[in-house]
């Protein structure tokens, strides 16, 4: 395998998410590892320590409760993590508030300063060991190349279930997994619940449906989440259902994990269970 960089996680933390160190215009921040974010963005209070910008066109965002907003872009004159530097990169501007999503259940704040997306995360090959909190960052398109890995608005894993495939996306950004409108005639032993949503730039309470254990397989691994909710709604950002739900970052705790969409290649292994 090609060399690599070895990164440790940031020891700030939020729940279940994964935070990482970044420097973006010589500036270290808090970075949250966010595969469900299309594009990387950053506090407006980051932006302004870097002093003359180049501004560039807005655009469209949406949150996962399906609100829309429209965001300033800028050009930034570097991005690095580890040895990894990307020259003249256009990212997000974030109000501070939109990343305020008040304290998780350790009574810890949220601590990122930026999103690191989808535009950079799908470049590079992540080695996950979330037990060493540690992650090794090779060149894209070092895993063997297959099609455990796909994208359609998000990053798209195909788990089995009950001897079917269904297609789910991954969304680390997200602390708990959740199922699609489609699972409510699938599941039995479904309790009627209310959750409480927290997305960037918004909080939304609503109605849902939790099943108590979920049995299901990636690739070769068998895994099992508890408590898992069922959505009366598509997967908001995902046109005609061509997901079934999201995966969040409760999939990957105590596990190891790859994920190189250069190579189109997702792994999972070692897992230890947490109800």
């Amino acid at each position: 395998m090609e060399t690599c960089d070895v990164l440790y996680f940031s020891d700030k933390v939020f729940e279940n998410l994964i935070f990482i160190p970044v420097i973006v215009n010589g500036i270290e921040v808090t970075a949250l590892f966010d595969t469900g974010a299309g594009m990387s963005f950053v506090s407006k209070s980051i932006v302004e320590q870097f002093g003359e910008l180049r501004m560039k066109s807005s655009v469209t965002g949406g949150n996962n409760q399906g609100i829309t907003n429209i965001y300033q872009t800028i050009c930034v004159d570097s991005i690095q993590i580890g040895n990894t530097i990307w020259k003249e990169q256009t990212v997000g501007i974030l109000p501070d508030e939109a990343l305020d999503f008040g304290e998780d259940s350790q009574h810890n704040r949220f601590p990122a300063s930026m999103l690191l997306g989808w535009d950079l995360i799908s470049m590079l090959c992540w080695e996950m060991d979330m037990n060493k909190k540690m992650v090794r960052m090779y060149p894209g398109g070092t895993m063997p190349k297959n099609n455990s890995l796909s994208w359609d608005s998000f990053p798209i894993i195909n788990m089995n279930h009950d001897g079917s495939d269904y297609p789910m996306g991954f969304d680390s950004g997200h602390t708990d997994s959740f199922l699609d409108d489609t699972w409510t005639i699938r599941l039995g032993d479904q309790k009627e619940a209310g959750a409480v949503i927290h997305g960037v730039g918004s909080v939304s309470e609503e109605e849902v449906k939790i099943v108590d254990e979920f049995s299901f397989a990636i690739d070769k691994t068998d895994l099992k989440l508890y408590q898992i909710e069922i959505v009366q709604h598509p997967v908001y950002g995902a046109a005609g259902h061509q997901i079934c739900g999201l995966f969040g970052a409760d999939i990957v705790c105590g596990a190891k994990w790859v994920i190189d969409y250069q190579s189109r290649y997702f792994s999972i292994s070692n897992i230890v269970e947490n109800e």
